[in-house]
């Protein structure tokens, strides 16, 4: 079951999945280095559609962080 993701002007991501499944969110700072994503948190929907904030990091101060989500 993919899950859907769309990018907005906090840090973290939307996500548009199946309520009751768990879901990976992982990020990285160096999108050329494949081996760099590291697991945040793991999320259970409990809607089709949430909004996940990464509260661990500063958008102002911290070095731009990608997002992606996936199945465990």
């Amino acid at each position: 079951n993919p899950a859907n993701i769309s990018l907005g002007i906090y840090a973290g991501v939307t996500i548009d999945g199946v309520p009751g499944y768990t879901y990976n969110i992982q990020y990285t700072t160096n999108l050329t280095d494949t081996n760099s994503w590291a697991t945040l948190t793991n999320v259970t929907l409990t809607q089709p559609v949430e909004i996940w904030v990464d509260t661990s990091v500063n958008v102002h101060t911290s070095a731009r962080r990608y997002y992606r989500v996936s199945a465990p």
